[in-house]
């Protein structure tokens, strides 16, 4: 019985040795008044894989992007009557 537990938890600490580290990235998006910019699409784009992930502002320009493989990255800003932002 105590063979069969043990093998269980070797295999459960090896299976958690294999989670890859992340991150989280959290912004404001404003204009050239430092108004926030709500409900504006910001994409997040790995420049070594091409992963990409998208959140949009919530009304105080603030954005999250969370459990994020970490990685070097692009971040793009979207909003109607902006320019488009790299």
């Amino acid at each position: 019985m105590l063979r069969p537990l043990a093998l269980l938890l070797c295999l459960a600490a090896a299976a958690l040795a294999q989670v890859a580290p992340t991150a989280a990235l959290t912004g404001v998006l404003t204009d050239p008044s430092a108004a926030a910019i709500p409900n504006a699409r910001v994409t997040l784009v790995n420049l070594e894989t091409g992963f990409e992930r998208a959140a949009v502002t919530q009304t105080d320009g603030t954005y999250q992007f969370t459990q994020v493989p970490v990685g070097l990255y692009r971040v793009e800003a979207a909003a109607e009557g902006f320019s488009h932002y790299l």
